[in-house]
């Protein structure tokens, strides 16, 4: 649905996987946290294009909980690299 009708249903995508991406960062299950942290940050970034003032703030979240996860996982270049795109959708 989220495909189809991306302006309705797109955030509600993007929310879950977030908060999905903490659930699994909190329970040590870093692989499925970088997937759904990685597709909620592209989901953020699809809808800041068209409302930057409703979307960035969330896509700062995201970008800002992935870093986190990323440089908890010795991975600091990429935490950098994470948040300077969500500085710069």
């Amino acid at each position: 649905m989220a495909k189809s009708n991306p302006e309705t249903f797109l955030r509600n995508v993007a929310g879950t996987l977030s908060n999905l991406g903490t659930l699994y960062s909190d329970t040590h299950r870093s692989s499925e946290a970088e997937n759904a942290f990685g597709e909620a940050l592209e989901s953020y970034k699809q809808l800041a294009k068209n409302n930057p003032a409703a979307f960035n703030p969330y896509l700062a979240i995201v970008a800002k909980n992935y870093a986190i996860l990323l440089r908890a996982n010795g991975r600091k270049t990429e935490a950098e690299q994470v948040e300077s795109q969500a500085a710069n959708p």
